[in-house]
């Protein structure tokens, strides 16, 4: 059984929060052509074949079969409802306004880390995630919109609002899930979980075109060849390399403290903004990725 290590844990935590600040343009630009639903089903499609061959590789044991039931649950709800969710939000208001309501998700996530896992969350670990999710709401306010020259996508409106926010209560649903299958299956791999996760995901998405009949609408995606080679470079960093950091930091910290530090993404992503979207970045910004950083700083402290 591989021992628990909390400063591994924040690494990997902080890696999804990297790749998940990029992959966003990726796919919010496959799904204004595609549509949210079908950018999602195809993603979670393609990515499942390709972690089957990596725990393969990496001789990922089959989780215990206590582990399958909050895995599946974590698929269908953190992936299959949730992301479908955010992907809507990417559409409507822009990656980077998404990302950015997204730190709303620990709020969620230590309220139900508490009430159903148990997990007591120490003094010093509290005020980091105070910090971060300062910084990431001080992120938000800082935007300028009227910015000469900026061609960033979306805009504020309220489905995209609500849409976004949903997408981070049932996303913090699939993190404490999928701890508590690490609680049940202590030396469950991550590559496995997160294998188990996406393809329960997948088997909900599909439902939809299954049930409805809608097969010639599916499968016409692939005719706008420009829309799914940025369906494949967002699913290699969001469902591939982001989830499989995200699932391997959850096995290392509390899901509270694993959403907070994913929520880092909220700044990471304005640098991105600035390069990509020409959008201009003022003072508050800076000062919110300097509360980030100390924020980070007391959650990878050991109490005590």
């Amino acid at each position: 059984m591989t021992p628990v290590n909390p400063s591994f844990g924040v690494a990997l935590a902080l890696t999804a929060a990297v790749v998940w600040a990029i992959g966003p343009l990726a796919t919010a630009s496959a799904a204004r052509r595609l549509g949210a639903f079908r950018t999602m089903l195809w993603r979670s499609t393609f990515v499942t074949p390709v972690l089957l061959a990596t725990a393969y590789a990496a001789g990922a044991a089959a989780p215990a079969a206590a582990a399958y039931v909050p895995l599946v649950l974590s698929g269908l709800v953190g992936i299959a409802g949730g992301d479908v969710l955010v992907v809507v939000a990417f559409v409507e208001l822009g990656p980077r306004r998404t990302v950015q309501l997204l730190t709303l998700g620990p709020v969620f996530a230590f309220a139900l880390g508490l009430a159903f896992l148990g997990e007591r969350i120490a003094p010093v670990h509290l005020a980091g995630a105070a910090l971060v999710l300062a910084a990431g709401a001080m992120a938000v306010w800082s935007e300028r919109r009227d910015a000469a020259g900026a061609v960033e996508p979306g805009r504020m409106n309220a489905r995209g609002f609500w849409a976004a926010l949903g997408g981070a209560a049932l996303g913090a649903v699939g993190t404490v899930l999928t701890r508590a299958a690490f609680r049940a299956d202590p030396g469950l791999h991550p590559v496995a979980a997160t294998t188990v996760r996406l393809a329960s995901a997948v088997a909900g998405l599909w439902l939809v075109p299954v049930v409805t009949g809608r097969w010639r609408e599916t499968f016409a995606v692939f005719r706008d060849r420009p829309a799914m080679s940025r369906v494949a470079l967002g699913t290699l960093l969001g469902p591939y390399l982001g989830m499989l950091a995200y699932v391997g930091a959850l096995k290392h910290l509390g899901a509270g403290l694993v959403a907070t530090l994913i929520s880092l993404s909220a700044v990471v992503i304005l640098p991105v903004s600035i390069h990509r979207h020409r959008a201009r970045i003022g003072l508050a910004a800076v000062a919110a990725a300097v509360l980030a950083v100390a924020g980070v700083a007391l959650i990878s402290t050991s109490p005590g």
